[in-house]
């Protein structure tokens, strides 16, 4: 039985909603994750400059586990000299869960509606069926919207293979930065908007014929993410899935390039102030064409990987 974490559920699959790759002609395979965590090497960690503010780029998985931590001496070393701590949302405020409570009411059905009657019954049942697996009863969910309840699913299966959303890489910070300011990169409000995009039965119907594949997929995500293998990561992350997930251009554009523009600006505006950032994104935010990085480099600012 898993404890349902709604909240962390969906910040967490702002990094995985368009990454779940076809494994069609791999067998699904198990791996150890305390094994992967052990070959730790140049991670994902990048650094901005000028005559005033300095900026450290680093890019997470919103989930993790005990072994993946303390980092190597680079990352942890450009924390400890950082005076803020800068993430996508601050999940440790107060007003945090009022606000997602507030926003949560989007993913809801009307009250005369619920999964069974949005679903086929062909989807229904295997829907049944996959929570059946995870020891979880179909009720509780019974009045989730069909995008929501694909999220959720994947947060389950998350936790299934052993990943915890409270041993992500913010939340390892979180406990490490009771001396720094926390600043946000978004808002609940602006995350809730980009999640909206999803709503259409199609997701969820992928998620469940895709979900067998998600256990490789992890695997060689965190492999990737630990070993700091950017261009492996790209190649997981970065895939078209046009074919695959229907209006996947539109979830692609509302969860990476619009609020990588927004991210950026953000960044811009810091660059201009006196002080040392620590930012931490998703790592899926920090790679490809229409990544943060590259963004950067395309306003004239010079953006360093650290450790090569």
């Amino acid at each position: 039985m898993f404890k349902i974490k709604t909240v962390p559920v969906l910040i967490v699959c702002l990094s995985i909603i368009s990454m779940v790759r076809l494994y069609a002609e791999d067998e699904a395979t198990t791996f150890d994750l305390q094994e992967i965590a052990s070959a730790q090497s140049n991670q994902l960690l990048w650094k901005i400059q000028n005559e005033k503010a300095h900026i450290y780029l680093f890019g997470s998985l919103h989930y993790g586990i005990a072994d993946f931590y303390p980092f190597a001496e680079s990352v942890e070393s450009a924390f400890e000299k950082s005076d803020y701590l800068v993430v996508e949302i601050n999940t440790v405020c107060e007003t945090f869960m009022p606000e997602v409570a507030k926003h949560m009411r989007n993913g809801m059905l009307p009250p005369d509606r619920t999964l069974q009657t949005e679903l086929s019954s062909e989807v229904f049942k295997l829907l049944e069926n996959s929570l059946e697996e995870l020891g979880v009863g179909i009720d509780r969910f019974s009045s989730y919207k069909p995008w929501l309840m694909a999220l959720t699913l994947s947060g389950l299966k998350l936790q299934a293979l052993g990943f915890d959303p409270g041993l992500g890489v913010e939340s390892y910070f979180f406990s490490k930065s009771e001396e720094k300011s926390i600043l946000e990169l978004e808002s609940v409000q602006s995350q809730m908007k980009s999640l909206s995009v999803l709503d259409s039965d199609g997701l969820l119907e992928y998620t469940l014929e895709n979900n067998s594949e998600l256990e490789k997929m992890m695997g060689d995500l965190t492999r990737a993410w630990v070993e700091g293998d950017s261009a492996a990561l790209s190649a997981i992350i970065l895939q078209d899935y046009s074919a695959a997930i229907p209006g996947y251009q539109e979830i692609y554009q509302a969860l990476f390039s619009t609020r990588n523009t927004n991210m950026t600006n953000v960044l811009v505006d810091l660059l201009d102030t006196d002080g040392t950032y620590f930012v931490v994104v998703g790592a899926g935010h920090l790679l490809g064409p229409d990544s943060i990085i590259e963004m950067l480099i395309k306003r004239g600012r010079e953006v360093t990987r650290v450790g090569e």
